[in-house]
């Protein structure tokens, strides 16, 4: 007899009861399947997909890079052509460009993202998109349209703007010249010679060199005979002639293609 007996405590052992809960047996979760290759860009995560400016980006300054940069630069020589036909015919170009590029570039795509080869997307039919997508297809195009202009026209004045730099340039050298200086060149005379030594005689400091020696050369220039001076005079101002219609053949030219001259 137990304690428990003498206690008069039953001790109750008893089979414990059945727990009926179902058991669910977890099997291997399947594997994550890989991204289709050919399927359009979404928005990016946390982007409001329904936002009709859900594909425009926020561009900066040298936003045109690598395949894009290079797909602007073979339309900068023809619109460069347009502008100079006039403002009409430069903005009808302007949406050719762009209805090139959104052949090329999915509008989904980002401006830095590099377009696949033979996309299925790319041959799209608005009918395909819903009313969302519609919005904001056109919201890209339209800001697409704003960027491309304004990085060809940028471009195309930057090469005017340095043209225009070096021919000022020129031509306050072509205006000191006049035909004394023009004439000076050729003519080493016992004056233009001793130059240097009546400078330092005269004391003056080195930026005043130059100053003088144009005072020395015009001085020589009068002691040549009138028939001489004129035709030094008509040699200046073919000389000068020739100076303004090549600056104006390359302001009318194709800019450069050298990615060296892009960059200036």
């Amino acid at each position: 007899m137990t304690i428990l007996d003498c206690l008069g405590i039953s001790q109750g052992w008893s089979d414990p009861v059945p727990d009926n809960t179902p058991v669910v047996t977890l099997s291997n979760p399947l594997p994550t399947p890989l991204p289709d290759p050919d399927a359009p860009p979404t928005p990016a995560p946390g982007t409001n997909s329904d936002d009709p400016n859900a594909y425009v980006e926020k561009l900066f300054r040298s936003w045109a890079k690598n395949s894009c940069l290079a797909f602007l630069n073979n339309h900068l020589s023809t619109y460069r052509e347009c502008i100079n036909q006039g403002k009409s015919q430069a903005n009808d170009y302007v949406h050719e460009v762009v209805k090139d590029y959104f052949k090329r570039y999915h509008w989904k795509l980002k401006v830095s993202d590099k377009p696949s080869e033979n996309d299925p997307s790319q041959t799209e039919s608005d009918e395909s998109l819903s009313p969302v997508e519609l919005k904001q297809k056109s919201q890209k195009i339209i800001a697409m349209q704003k960027a491309i202009k304004s990085w060809l026209d940028y471009c195309a004045k930057s090469s005017k703007k340095l043209l225009r730099a070096q021919w000022q340039a020129r031509e306050q050298q072509m205006d000191s010249a006049s035909q004394p200086t023009f004439w000076r060149p050729t003519k080493q005379t016992e004056d233009l010679a001793s130059t240097p030594v009546m400078w330092r005689s005269a004391g003056l400091p080195s930026k005043k060199m130059a100053a003088f020696r144009d005072k020395i050369t015009r001085k020589c220039f009068k002691k040549l005979l009138k028939e001489e001076q004129t035709d030094w005079k008509d040699k200046a101002q073919a000389e000068g002639k020739a100076a303004v219609q090549e600056w104006k053949d390359q302001l009318e030219a194709a800019p450069s293609t050298s990615p060296i001259d892009r960059q200036a």
